[in-house]
Formats: structure tokens, sequence, C-alpha cells
């Protein structure tokens, strides 16, 4: 009786451990964005900012492709984004962040601070002095020769209409690498941002997938329909 007693008690435990667990998980909405370059003129192909294996290129649309497709998230992730204070803070915080565009209640500001993750790695976007890659999205110190793409100079404007610049954290600009011919493939670099007319600095998002999943914690992104991570 005693063992049979212990037996149930376990059960019991184990059914209110598995509850708790799934009462954590909650529905998550991931919109996933294509990011295209301005072309130089009115005959060059639009190019759209793609992870391959060597390297984040610009390249032919191809629909559906998930090298293709860009999540802008808060600039902790894969952690909780960092939170001070108390109170009405932490809905600003939910509006810049978990939208997009982002519907801030302050105004002033160059841009807000942003990560760029990859739906096919699922690693973020980081820069140098010639070619652009991605890396893990923690935070790691040991990433001196990369800058990570981190604010976005007019995040705003980004989707849907307008041009706006891809910046680091450090102030450069992303932009088309021109040691390449402009064709069906170009790397990207870090340099100084110039003038507002330069193509190489100009990019523009459009919605491409907007996937719903369950997740554990409310920064964890959607990569497949009913998945998050």
């Amino acid at each position: 009786m005693r063992f049979a007693s212990v037996v149930t008690t376990l059960i019991v435990l184990l059914v209110a451990l598995v509850g708790a667990t799934a009462a954590t998980a909650f529905e998550q909405t991931t919109k996933w964005y294509t990011i295209r370059i301005q072309p130089p003129d009115d005959s060059s192909p639009h190019l759209f900012l793609t992870q391959t294996s060597s390297g984040l290129r610009l390249e032919r649309y191809r629909s559906g492709d998930v090298t293709q497709m860009w999540a802008p998230t808060q600039p902790d992730y894969p952690t909780a984004a960092a939170v001070t204070g108390s109170g009405p803070l932490s809905g600003i915080i939910d509006k810049c962040f978990n939208t997009f565009p982002p519907s801030c209640d302050f105004q002033g500001h160059a841009g807000v601070e942003v990560k760029l993750v990859s739906r096919s790695s699922g690693k973020c976007i980081a820069v140098g002095a010639t070619r652009a890659t991605t890396v893990e999205c923690a935070n790691t110190p040991n990433e001196s020769s990369w800058e990570r793409l981190t604010a976005f100079a007019s995040f705003t404007e980004l989707a849907g209409a307008g041009f706006t610049w891809l910046k680091t954290k450090n102030g450069n600009c992303m932009v088309a690498n021109t040691a390449d011919a402009y064709g069906p493939s170009m790397r990207l670099k870090s340099e100084p941002c110039s003038g507002a007319n330069d193509w190489r600095v100009g990019f523009t998002a459009n919605l491409a997938a907007d996937l719903t999943c369950r997740v554990d914690w409310d920064w964890n992104l959607c990569f497949v329909e009913g998945q998050g991570r």
C-alpha cells in the first residue's frame, strides 16, 4: 500500500510539472522579410540580402527561399530584452521590439536598436571591411573583427516603402561591395555611411512570411509554422 501511495504521489507531481510547463508556452507570431538593395539604375536587377555558404551576398529573388528571409528582433536576442525600471516601460519595449515596424511612444532617436536574424541559419548579421556574414546572435567578446548589425538609421521607414540605411552599432553602414561588378551576385561590407543618394546603402523590406508557433519565452522566434526556437 505504501508503494502504491508513493507511485500515486509521483504521478500527481509529474502531471503537475507537465501542466506547469505547458502553461508557460504560448502562441507567438514572427514576421519574416526580404530585404533588397536599391539598384543603381532602372535597367539593373533588384538584388536581395541572401545567406550563402560563403557569407552574405546580394542575389536575385527566389520565391519562398528561407535564405532570403530576415526577422528584426530586440538587441539582446536570443536572451530576454534587458529592461530597467518598471511600469509603462515594459509596454513601450513590447511595442518597439515585438511589432514591425515598431510603434514607440518616444521620439527624438535616430532609430530603434535591433538585430536581424536569418531564417535559414538562426544567426545574426555582422559585417567587416570586405564582406558580411552571420554570427551567433549571443553577444560574445571575441568578435573584434566584425561589426554586429544592430541599428537602423530610420527603422520605421524600412518596411513597405522608402529606403533606409542598415547601420552597425559603431555607426558604419552595410553597403554593396563594388569590388564585385553589379550582376546576379554581390558581396557586402561595412564602411562609413555616405550620402542619401548612394544606391549602395539603400535598403527596403517587404513581408515574405508570417509564421505562428508555440514558444516557451516571448523573445523566441518562429522559424517553422508551429515550431519556435
